[in-house]
């Protein structure tokens, strides 16, 4: 089971009175019955490239799902470990199917043996299925838990108005859950998932707990005011309107002292590397910057907002806006250190490419790791993914798209991280794990900006909510004076240029600052980045190794 699984487990257990399970199933079971079949056929097969946990996780729903071979959900099958069960079972199966769909059903198009078309169809129903036998589940029990896992099982299948509906009801049954739902909110958005947090922000808001959007333009507001724009600067050019954003200046001597030294990563020929050489990298877990990583990518001119708009348009994206381009930062308010979150909208892909150039708009517009399969699917045809990377198992593919010059708290990841610098560069300065204690990463209250058109920025008490994955220390203006621990770090700054590669290592600490690009045909998007998160690598320790938030992280 995934740390998302565990976390949600845990906090609804901790919210819900003890439920009594009650009741007996009745679903058909054909779809199960078919569904057994083929999963028998392929188990015969091997199901080469497959993910194990593929073919684990679905022969478990069959087996939970199935126990009497009819498909009837029997009495001791309807309690709340068995809920708890069924949604660990769901949220497992619907990461695993994405997998395969995503990485394999192309690739092995033509290979007739295996009808992947059959099987994921065949999986969607299967999913429905469950679906189908959790609503049966929820209603004859009294534990209102089962309502917000039955949610959350649809809003991982997308089923998002039916997935509110339940989230809703469960809220109004356990109202004194709400901030424990929002920082659940908040670790689908980390995890990459911004459309389903979406969807939670959205029931949260409804049942009354906050409404963050207060004075911030709706996505109907947004779309309007971009329309205006466009009308108003019909007859402007992308090159004509282009304005290179400057970078955020050095005023810590630390940091000056920094980017005057050499660079600290070491590059090697990204064609040299196979899968036990990668492998051999994992396990020197030292961040390595990848030449000629993207060979195999479409290349940076088919990248232009213009392509980017045709492929993308009407797609929903969440947009994270700030006044200054700092994202997920720090502030000093009243004596206490405060974390910020910065403030959060839905549009079009279009419209998010107006508001970048919308001058009167005083904010940096950033689309901060949306997932690519769940939010912008097409750019699957964008991304290969290098041979040498299945060594280990792929979690997500994210996109970053901005005008550059924005920078990042110092955070880690809780995965093995490469990123692809598409557009422009980044500079990252990155710490080795063992420097956690010397980076401030106290527990801080948190806040939260909301906007209002034009220009106005505003904090707001995040009611509760504290965050302890963002060390308290700002680079570029650090006084060691203040910060005396950060002297005793080991960083090392590495600039990954346009069409490399850089790997960054599970759990080493990390600032990152993008660097727009001088080319004006990719205006407003001068920085664009792509990174692949994968499994943590379990060999050399790194298994028993603290995440961001400093619990362990599960592979």
């Amino acid at each position: 089971m995934t740390m998302m699984v565990v976390l949600w487990v845990t906090v609804a257990i901790t919210l819900a009175a003890a439920g009594a399970g009650a009741g007996a199933g009745g679903v058909a079971g054909s779809s199960f019955a078919a569904g057994k079949q083929h999963h028998q056929q392929w188990a015969m097969m091997g199901m080469p490239n497959v993910p194990p946990s593929f073919v684990e996780t679905r022969k478990a729903l069959f087996d939970f799902c199935d126990v009497d071979h009819d498909g009837v959900l029997v009495e001791d099958r309807a309690g709340p470990r068995e809920i708890t069960r069924m949604f660990g079972l769901l949220w497992e199966f619907r990461d695993s199917y994405r997998t395969a769909r995503s990485f394999l059903s192309h690739r092995d198009a033509d290979n007739k043996q295996l009808d992947f078309e059959a099987f994921l169809k065949e999986s969607i129903t299967t999913l429905n299925t469950v679906v189908e036998k959790f609503e049966e589940m929820v209603e004859k029990t009294d534990d209102p838990t089962a309502w917000f896992y039955l949610g959350m099982g649809k809003n991982s299948l997308h089923q998002f108005q039916a997935a509110k509906k339940d989230l809703l009801h469960f809220l109004s049954l356990q109202p004194q859950a709400m901030p424990q739902v929002r920082n659940l909110a908040e670790s689908l958005e980390r995890d990459a998932r911004p459309i389903e947090a979406i969807n939670m922000f959205e029931s949260i808001f409804d049942a009354g707990y906050a409404r963050l959007a207060l004075n911030q333009p709706e996505p109907q507001e947004w779309a309007r005011l971009c329309r205006q724009w466009r009308e108003e600067h019909a007859n402007t050019t992308l090159q004509q309107a282009c304005k290179v954003p400057s970078l955020k200046h050095v005023a810590s001597k630390w940091m000056a002292d920094l980017k005057a030294a050499p660079e600290g990563c070491e590059r090697i020929d990204a064609s040299t590397l196979d899968q036990a050489a990668f492998k051999e990298l994992l396990e020197k877990d030292v961040p390595v910057i990848l030449v000629g990583a993207q060979e195999d990518w479409a290349p940076a001119e088919d990248w232009t907002p213009e392509n980017l708009n045709t492929t993308l348009h009407g797609y929903p994206v969440d947009v994270h806006l700030t006044k200054d381009g700092s994202f997920y930062t720090t502030v000093e308010r009243d004596g206490t250190t405060w974390a910020v979150r910065p403030a959060s909208t839905s549009m079009s892909f279009a419209d998010f490419l107006t508001v970048s150039m919308m001058e009167d708009t005083n904010a940096t517009a950033y689309l901060e790791y949306t997932s690519v399969h769940s939010t912008l699917p097409p750019l699957v045809d964008f991304i290969s993914r290098p041979e040498f990377t299945k060594a280990i198992p792929l979690r997500h593919i994210n996109f970053w798209a901005g005008p550059g010059a924005t920078i990042s708290c110092v955070h880690s990841d809780a995965h093995e991280n490469i990123l692809f610098q598409v557009v422009g560069e980044k500079e990252f300065v990155l710490f080795p794990p063992t420097d956690h204690k010397y980076l401030y990463y106290d527990e801080k209250p948190g806040l939260y900006l909301t906007y209002q058109h034009p220009g106005q920025f505003q904090y707001n008490d995040a009611a509760g909510d504290r965050r302890s994955n963002i060390g308290g220390v700002h680079l570029h203006d650090v006084d060691v004076s203040e910060f005396p621990l950060i002297a005793e770090t080991s960083p090392r700054r590495c600039r990954v240029r346009q069409g490399e590669a850089l790997y960054v290592p599970y759990t080493w600490h990390h600032q990152v600052e993008s660097i727009p690009s001088s080319d004006c045909d990719h205006y407003p998007l001068l920085n664009i980045a792509v990174n692949l998160w994968f499994a943590p690598h379990a060999e050399g320790g790194k298994q028993d190794r603290q995440s961001f938030n400093g619990a362990k992280e599960e592979a």
